[in-house]
């Protein structure tokens, strides 16, 4: 062998003949090493923060057995509830005196007071609604009585009234006799220059009845009443006009006594 001539000798392809790929090796080839996935660690908590158990589903769920806490009841000693007590005391005692309307504002103050303080309001409630009874029932008839009071007051101002009329007529009459010798059948000449004489309390008018044979016959006709206040009956001569022999004057009283009964008659003093 020459030395000059290379070892590993150039083969050229012929032109010709379709080129070989190269042939690759079969020579094992290491895969590459494997990137390790980091474990997560666990926070690691403070080691003044506790440590809490996780949160499971049966530690969210009620437990069927729970017992709500009992709050405890504050103790009320006696002398509180004494002194609580007085504004009750005091609502109760006002009954004896009469002054209802403040026996029922201090039992209200006095239940308020207690309901705020944790104490018994047992006597203020007591006092309160005594006094509200009392007032329900002793207002109407207070409220009556000043009614009837009133309405008597006024029917016996109305029956003085209707005296006072009587007695100016009986004057008028008297007079007219002592005149004619008689009395009149009529009240048209008697001289009563205010006609309002001849009216009642209640604006009714004087009614004069016909002429009757007799005293008796005339007082036995028909009475007064509210709406019709005065009666003149005269009597004598079926034909006396202007000289009738006597009269029977009747009032109505709505508030008749043993000194004035109803009706209120007044006869003519000079009745032949």
């Amino acid at each position: 062998m020459n030395p000059d001539e290379p070892q590993n000798p150039v083969i050229v392809p012929d032109s010709n003949q379709p080129v070989q790929p190269p042939v690759q090796s079969m020579d094992f080839v290491q895969p590459p090493p494997e990137t390790s996935v980091p474990v997560e660690q666990p926070i690691q908590m403070p080691p003044y923060a506790p440590t809490q158990p996780p949160v499971t589903p049966e530690a969210i769920a009620p437990t069927p057995n729970f017992v709500a806490p009992v709050m405890p009841t504050p103790v009320i000693t006696a002398q509180e509830s004494h002194k609580k007590d007085v504004l009750g005391i005091l609502s109760i005692v006002s009954v004896l005196f009469g002054v209802l309307p403040i026996g029922l504002i201090l039992g209200l103050v006095g239940a308020s007071h207690a309901k705020k303080s944790h104490t018994s309001p047992v006597v203020s409630r007591v006092g309160w609604i005594l006094n509200l009874v009392l007032m329900l029932v002793l207002i109407p008839i207070f409220v009556i009585l000043v009614l009837s009071n009133f309405q008597g007051a006024q029917a016996k101002a109305r029956d003085i009234e209707r005296a006072h009329d009587l007695s100016i007529l009986e004057a008028k009459l008297e007079d007219y006799f002592s005149a004619n010798f008689g009395y009149p059948s009529n009240l048209d000449d008697i001289g009563i220059k205010d006609m309002q004489n001849l009216k009642g309390p209640s604006g009714t008018t004087i009614k004069i009845n016909d002429v009757v044979a007799d005293e008796a016959s005339a007082k036995t006709t028909s009475n007064p009443n509210v709406s019709q206040e005065y009666i003149y009956t005269p009597y004598g001569k079926p034909t006396c006009l202007t000289t009738c022999d006597g009269y029977v004057l009747k009032g109505y009283l709505e508030k008749p006594n043993a000194g004035a009964t109803n009706p209120l008659v007044k006869l003519g003093i000079e009745n032949l």
